[in-house]
């Protein structure tokens, strides 16, 4: 994968996703400089290039270009073994069918930011992880344990049967977050931009949750509803903590 932009950069060097090289503009200066020295510490090849080179990777490339080895995906069955080993209660986020390269990378950086242990995304009908994913979410995903699944039915069964519960979204049915204990452990579904989740996935939630509006709008674009709930997750474990 390619990246390139200073944040995205500097967070992906941050990281410990593996990376390659990292092509610099020429006579590089300011916050260029500061990502020289993490990539140096990374062990990352440095080319310094001209600016036409970094031009055919993107016209916003802000004198940076990573080039990275492949994002390596974390079974989440293995990650809720290591949350439980530690004593935590594990929360999951899926991604029914989110297709927006914009949307995929807001949800994954507001996943990082509340606390998400893993974010389940199918191979088919999804976003994949791309640049744009990777600017979007403003580098967050390279903090974040992504997994590709086949099957994501199969895979929050799976899920439930290492006892998590499964929440839900929806426009029309549901309860209130606040009204539902989301601090069990969670593996919580949000669906496509216009369909929202799939009847397959919907049959096998535990509860359903919506958010009521109070304005004219009908609903919040799905990366907002995201973060609206994983913040009411947050509110609610924080205040059952000691």
């Amino acid at each position: 994968m390619v990246i390139w932009g200073i944040r995205a950069v500097e967070e992906a060097l941050a990281s410990e996703t593996p990376v390659q090289t990292l092509y610099v503009l020429k006579q590089a200066k300011g916050k260029v400089e500061r990502l020289l020295l993490l990539a140096r510490k990374r062990g990352a090849k440095i080319v310094e290039v001209p600016k036409k080179v970094l031009d055919q990777y993107s016209l916003h490339h802000q004198g940076v270009v990573l080039l990275l080895s492949p994002v390596e995906l974390t079974p989440c069955e293995r990650v809720v073994a290591e949350v439980k080993m530690r004593g935590g209660i594990p929360l999951l986020l899926a991604l029914d069918g989110v297709e927006d390269a914009g949307n995929m990378g807001a949800i994954l950086r507001s996943a990082e930011a509340m606390g998400v242990h893993c974010v389940m995304v199918p191979k088919r009908r999804s976003a994949s992880i791309t640049p744009a994913v990777v600017r979007s979410s403003a580098g967050a995903l390279f903090h974040l344990a992504i997994d590709k699944v086949t099957n994501l039915s199969r895979a929050l069964r799976k899920m439930k049967d290492e006892g998590l519960w499964v929440v839900g979204t929806h426009l029309e049915k549901g309860s209130a977050p606040w009204d539902v204990d989301l601090t069990l452990p969670l593996v919580v579904v949000v669906g496509n931009e216009e369909r929202g989740i799939s009847r397959m996935v919907r049959k096998i939630c535990d509860f359903l949750v919506k958010i009521p509006m109070e304005g004219k709008v009908g609903s919040l674009n799905v990366s907002a509803a995201t973060v609206v709930l994983l913040y009411e997750v947050l509110r609610q474990r924080k205040g059952r903590l000691p």
